[in-house]
């Protein structure tokens, strides 16, 4: 593992086993307009999935860069080794696959460091993905973007925004120029993120599952 990242894991990418009171949690969701996707989250604990999403495109010919609201000079963006992409895993479930979940699939991680830790990635997966019992081949020019995240005291500086775009140059330089990801209907957050990147809605699918015995991906619209 790269010396910058062991060792040196921020807190905020763990699982956080308290500090934010129920109450906060409860207010910070609908002043997010979260509430939809909380309840959603508490019939998955009773075995109850609905996931309703759309399939959006995105890429470096889609927006301008964005700007971080912070000194630039003080962050750097480099590659993440797979090493480093477990060891965010082992803390922090980042959503999705985990990255050596899915075969015939490469992946690899984009990280914007704030010195010697990480402020924010994402992951990048090549070949093929599987999203909610889905599973997608990809050209030799595409690649599905998923798990963005951005450590806790980082947030509010439009890290995700410009972690991401510098995703899209590193897949360029590499020949890849189209790009695919998931959104929440309801996760109003992400709704906002990917605007600001100005992504393309694609498809409006809805994910079932029964008590992990029935499972369904329906596509309900395509967009022109």
């Amino acid at each position: 593992m790269n010396e910058n990242t062991k060792n040196n894991k921020p807190a905020s990418f763990t699982r956080e086993r308290g500090g934010i009171s129920n109450v906060n949690l409860i207010f910070n969701r609908v002043r997010h307009g979260l509430v939809l996707m909380s309840f959603l989250n508490l019939l998955q604990r009773f075995g109850l999935v609905f996931f309703p999403y759309w399939i959006e495109i995105e890429g470096l010919e889609r927006c301008k860069e964005p700007n971080i609201r912070d000194n630039p000079d003080l962050y750097q963006v480099r590659t993440l080794n797979k090493a480093e992409i477990s060891d965010l895993y082992s803390g922090q479930y980042m959503g999705f696959n985990r990255p050596e979940e899915v075969p015939d699939s490469d992946y690899r991680g984009v990280g914007l460091y704030y010195g010697k830790e990480l402020a924010a990635c994402t992951i990048l997966r090549l070949h093929r993905y599987v999203f909610k019992a889905r599973s997608t081949n990809l050209k030799s020019n595409e690649a599905h973007l998923e798990n963005m995240f951005t450590s806790n005291k980082f947030r509010g500086k439009n890290l995700a925004a410009y972690t991401r775009y510098q995703a899209y140059k590193i897949l360029a330089e590499n020949g890849i120029t189209t790009c695919y990801s998931e959104t929440q209907c309801f996760n109003k957050s992400s709704q906002k993120f990917k605007a600001k990147l100005n992504s393309q809605r694609l498809e409006l699918r809805l994910y079932v599952n029964i008590f992990n015995t029935l499972q369904r991906n329906w596509l309900l619209r395509k967009y022109s």
